[in-house]
């Protein structure tokens, strides 16, 4: 059943990756990145200071143990634990994964960090501004930002489905230690105006990638 599995998985990676264009080369290079994402970052924090005012430091802490927590469990403790290797550093693979401007990745496939921890961000932050808006664009970035890595071939997609399961609970966990911690910090919501920043922000960045994508590649 095990190999069974592993077997689909493997699969099911080559069909994706090899759904491929020299466009979406370039632009999910970029969209995996992290630099081409502080503008984004930017307008987040701005809204948590924002809404949260003088308690905008707990929010910040929370942040920092969720990166932790996500970042820690998925690269520090069970990629190591596991040692699956990545599909571009698959033998029985060699040939068969597209290869984007020869990323390879680094370490350990299983579970996708990038996965982890931008949906245990996209969880946490949706809980916390409770606004149907912001919930839309966080979980597309995610949902995104899991795609790219199938795409870029440097990870399977049981790994970035158990990537995603892992980051939604560290999301809720530290959300309720917020919660527990300072409760008024979970009551506030983030208004319309301060949602459409956010989504305007995430919008003029997608558009830059899409259309500078060449020239944008330094950002990845």
């Amino acid at each position: 059943m095990f190999e069974k599995l592993i077997s689909l998985d493997k699969e099911l990676l080559v069909f994706l990756n090899n759904c491929n264009s020299a466009f979406f080369d370039d632009f999910f290079y970029i969209y995996s990145g992290q630099l081409a994402w502080v503008l984004t970052a930017v307008a987040i924090i701005y809204v948590i200071i924002k809404t949260q005012k003088s308690d905008c430091w707990v929010i910040f802490f929370g942040l920092v143990l969720l990166i932790l927590l996500s970042d820690q469990t998925s690269s520090g403790l069970l990629k190591p634990l596991i040692e699956r290797l990545r599909p571009t550093r698959e033998p029985t693979l060699e040939g068969l994964v597209h290869i984007v401007h020869n990323y390879r990745g680094g370490g350990f496939s299983f579970p996708s960090g990038h996965a982890t921890n931008s949906f245990a961000f996209a969880v946490f932050t949706s809980l916390l501004f409770k606004n149907r808006l912001y919930s839309t664009i966080i979980f597309t970035w995610a949902i995104f930002t899991g795609y790219s890595r199938i795409y870029l071939g440097v990870h399977y997609p049981l790994d970035v489905l158990c990537g995603t399961i892992l980051g939604i609970g560290c999301g809720f966990a530290i959300y309720y230690l917020v919660r527990w911690f300072r409760p008024i910090c979970c009551k506030r919501k983030i208004s319309r105006r301060n949602s459409l920043i956010v989504a305007a922000v995430f919008l003029v960045t997608i558009t830059i990638i899409s259309i500078w994508h060449n020239k944008l590649l330094f950002l990845a």
